[in-house]
């Protein structure tokens, strides 16, 4: 716990059972990763940055190295994110570009869910969320953390594959 407390800023096992960090993947020859309360989309070769976008500002400007944003859903050419302020956030994949916002009203601590249209979004305050989208393109992530094919491997690969490397 000391090491833990020291490193992540976390002291207390459900803190660290719900941090995870970046948890960066590669997906249509993009890496996408949320580092604070920025989302970064660099080539993962060559490192040229896509596009990096800042989901919220705090008052004193300066950069945000903890984890504020969770990991995204990637489906649909879109990015779902939640935020420690408590929002999901919608980017498009291509440009960074904020499609729309949701509020929580509770800090957003866990990777959502997205699927049939619907974005499932849990809390750090044990609430479960379902936001429409408008879009029923919106599928194929349907739980935490993804699957296999969420992590990079050819679509080819069934899902199960690889789960034990």
């Amino acid at each position: 716990m000391e090491q833990a407390q020291k490193h992540l800023g976390h002291g207390h096992v459900s803190g660290l059972w719900a941090y995870q960090g970046s948890k960066p993947f590669v997906g249509r020859g993009r890496l996408y990763s949320a580092v604070g309360d920025t989302f970064h989309c660099p080539d993962p070769r060559s490192q040229e940055v896509f596009w990096k976008k800042r989901l919220y500002y705090r008052q004193d400007e300066a950069e945000v190295l903890d984890n504020q944003l969770t990991p995204a859903a990637v489906v649909n050419g879109k990015l779902f994110v939640g935020t420690i302020l408590g929002e999901v956030c919608c980017l498009s994949a291509e440009s960074g570009e904020v499609l729309w916002r949701a509020a929580l009203d509770e800090p957003g601590l866990f990777q959502s869910a997205v699927v049939s249209g619907r974005v499932y979004a849990s809390t750090g305050a044990g609430s479960l969320f379902s936001i429409e989208t408008g879009d029923p393109g919106d599928d194929g992530w349907p739980m935490w953390g993804g699957s296999a094919a969420h992590n990079g491997l050819p679509s080819e690969v069934p899902q199960t594959a690889g789960l034990g490397r």
